[in-house]
């Protein structure tokens, strides 16, 4: 007599697979609130930003130290790589 298996009995549930879904949700809820602050929308993760020259593109000169650690309007995060 041949009994059905347990659909939730799968080798790639368990533990590990249980922490990486938490990992990944952490990740993701991380991302949220790091967009929401801000807290990496920077001239350093800025295209506009020419890093060897310390100039913003757009300006056209050196932005203030404020602007360097908090961002501005025109942020763009679009990596071009």
């Amino acid at each position: 007599m041949n009994t059905p298996k347990d659909p939730h009995n799968r080798p790639d549930h368990g533990p590990e697979r249980d922490r990486q879904i938490m990992l990944h949700k952490t990740r993701q809820a991380m991302q949220q609130a790091f967009d929401t602050v801000g807290l990496f929308r920077n001239c350093i993760t800025c295209r506009h930003f020419i890093e060897h020259m310390e100039t913003c593109e757009l300006a056209g000169k050196r932005p203030p130290p404020r602007v360097i650690a908090y961002g501005c309007e025109a942020h763009s995060e679009e990596i071009p790589f």
